[in-house]
């Protein structure tokens, strides 16, 4: 549902607007391309990512 409606914000020419709703809004000057979305989605699931654990502290008494 997220990339559907990231597609008809950014992506998809509205006629009534004559251009996407995230322009008028203020979020995006420019027309995304499919790839631009795409590449938006993959730096998020990059950053996404669980760090590796850390490695376990010795605890002394």
């Amino acid at each position: 549902m997220a990339i559907y409606l990231m597609h008809y914000n950014f992506v998809r020419l509205h006629q009534t607007l004559r251009c996407t709703p995230a322009m008028p809004a203020g979020v995006s000057k420019t027309l995304w391309s499919l790839e631009d979305m795409v590449a938006v989605v993959d730096q998020w699931e990059t950053a996404r990512k669980a760090p590796e654990p850390m490695p376990e502290a010795t605890e002394q008494y």
